[in-house]
């Protein structure tokens, strides 16, 4: 069955399956594992080595602990060379909460640990604790034609299904199939074969060692939401001494109530840093909280989190601008510093640009839903052209103008409507600061192409840049905000995003430079479209991706480009 080097460390933590019925008083004692081929002989069938390790004494699974997790994760990976696979016996109650801890404190696993059970004991006639162990034992060996094992990760088997031991749950006390996997699909099924599903089994592509995690942080509480539930309640767990997180189980799709005390009591958690993740109550589904208000409420809750969006987008505006000035300066071969003409110029554009447009629009996406957010933002190009045509009279607005512009709203519209809904809600501190935000773009989009005609549009980018990153800065500061944690790949990533501001803002306003604002704003209504192929490409959201609605919401967009760029015949 398997090569002479196969073997199988066997754990038993206690639980059911490791009882025997007592002869004389008829209760249900522990048995020692030492002994388990007397009890279990079909083991002696297979050709490899197994052996055993119990705890001592063994645990009732309602006693499982993260001590216990530590003590589990320290034998693998005191014996991880020792073994092809290891097998856990454990009570049903907790094997859950075991596996998923497991599937994290084992970081870089490439071999199988399978936690299984029973129902009944393994001595008792009807018992379903054989089968789970002589199948168990046959998954924690199975391995490829070339050597590598079939399923290198912390599973469950249960009553024929493998299951990923992190997606698992307990969903009965009384039969047999005690076990379900509600949001992933099972890794095997054991009938007369066992089939395994390939495709969703966890596998590394380069080989990794072993690394095992006991630092566990037990400052944790959940508070599950009912029809009815009272201030003092959630202000006790919330007001626990030393708390970290909270899990929050909520209605839904990600819904709570909207009283004005329970909110009040979420926001002061959020001012202590405490942790809250909002998780539903229902066995299958996700949460999604820009679904209906109640979610959006609860978005709003981390007001420092809104604070520190603002000092992160001054820190990548302001890096941005020092990279663009150190191009110019590059490219020129002298060092190019703002003067005062350029300051004269500049001021203006990163008040309008760069502080109003993103502060206002930070704050604004934080009070509403993203379906809003995303058409108020479409408006922007729109409001560009408008005062262009209408207030600075820099050209003419004309049907053709118009009827662009209209074709590219209605794209923006289709797109972010697909499988959303729309209400008619507005409050000043959401939908109004995003539309203040996209006055302050169309402003700075026309004060670029009338400024950057009198100075370099690259020194003027790179020193309003700079300017108004400073002052994001300070303004997310002192509103309570903080940077985080710098390490190297977040210093990477800021200097990323700076890249890709610094090169799209100023080939922005090159463009600006030369052309007139509709020509160059039209475009502008490509971007929710590119947000969606690049979700496909990147996250592999295909299907949301590639649908009637999306090629509808391309057509109009492409059409409103065409009309407004399209030459008048002579």
């Amino acid at each position: 069955m398997s090569p002479n080097n196969t073997s199988v460390l066997l754990i038993y933590t206690g639980g059911t399956i490791g009882m025997i019925e007592n002869a004389e008083t008829g209760a249900l004692e522990s048995f020692n594992f030492e002994h388990l081929q007397k009890h279990v002989p079909e083991l002696q069938n297979f050709t490899f080595r197994i052996d055993t390790y119990q705890f001592d004494p063994p645990m009732d699974s309602s006693d499982m602990d993260p001590d216990a997790w530590r003590k589990l994760v320290r034998i693998i990976s005191d014996n991880y060379n020792q073994y092809t696979g290891f097998v856990i016996l454990h009570g049903t109650d907790t094997m859950a909460y075991t596996a998923s801890a497991l599937s994290f404190m084992l970081e870089g696993l490439n071999k199988p640990v399978i936690l299984t059970g029973s129902q009944l004991p393994i001595g008792v006639l009807r018992t379903d604790g054989k089968e789970n162990l002589l199948t168990s034992i046959e998954i924690a060996t199975a391995r490829h034609p070339n050597g590598r094992p079939i399923v290198p990760e912390v599973c469950i088997f249960f009553e024929n299904h493998l299951t990923r031991g992190n997606r698992t749950t307990k969903i009965n006390a009384e039969n047999f199939n005690a076990f379900r996997s509600y949001n992933y699909p099972v890794l095997a099924s054991a009938g007369i074969h066992i089939k395994y599903n390939n495709v969703q089994i966890h596998t590394e592509n380069v080989q990794r060692e072993l690394q095992p995690h006991y630092l566990l942080d037990t400052n944790i509480a959940i508070l599950k939401l009912f029809p009815g539930i009272q201030e003092n309640v959630v202000d006790a767990i919330l007001a626990i001494k030393g708390l970290k997180a909270v899990v929050l189980e909520t209605y839904g799709s990600g819904n709570a109530p909207l009283k004005e005390w329970f909110l009040h009591h979420l926001h002061n958690a959020c001012e202590q840093g405490i942790i809250i993740v909002n998780v539903t109550q229902c066995s299958a589904g996700t949460v999604e909280m820009e679904r209906y208000e109640t979610g959006y409420r609860l978005m709003q809750m981390d007001s420092a989190d809104t604070a520190s969006q603002i000092v992160f987008a001054g820190v990548r505006f302001a890096l941005a601008g020092i990279l663009v000035l150190i191009f110019a300066s590059l490219r020129e071969r002298k060092v190019l510093l703002p003067d005062r003409t350029v300051l004269k110029y500049a001021v203006p554009v990163c008040m309008a640009q760069t502080v109003c447009q993103y502060f206002f629009f930070y704050i604004g996406v934080a009070h509403t839903s993203g379906v809003k957010g995303a058409i108020i933002t479409g408006l922007g190009n729109f409001i560009a052209i408008l005062l262009s045509c209408l207030v600075f009279h820099k050209e003419k607005m004309t049907g053709r103008k118009m009827l662009g512009c209209i074709l590219g709203f209605a794209g923006v519209v289709v797109i972010n409507l697909m499988g959303n809904s729309l209400d008619a809600g507005f409050r000043l501190t959401g939908e109004g600061f995003i539309l203040i935000a996209q006055f302050s773009y169309g402003m700075s989009t026309v004060l670029i192409n009338i400024f950057s005609r009198k100075v370099s549009p690259v020194v003027l980018s790179g020193t309003q840049f700079t300017m108004g990153g400073i002052i994001l800065f300070l303004i997310g500061k002192g509103m309570g905000g903080h940077f985080g944690v710098v390490n190297a790949a977040g210093i990477g990533i800021i200097f990323y995003l700076a890249m890709v501001s610094a090169v799209a803002y100023t080939l922005w306003s090159v463009l600006l430079a030369w052309n007139d604002v509709s020509r160059v704003a039209i475009f502008g209504f490509v971007n929710p479209l590119f947000s969606v192929i690049l979700s496909a490409l990147v996250l592999g959201e295909v299907r949301q991706a590639f649908n009637m609605g999306s090629l509808i919401a391309l057509f109009l967009v492409c059409v409103g480009i065409y009309v407004v760029n399209q030459k008048k015949s002579s």
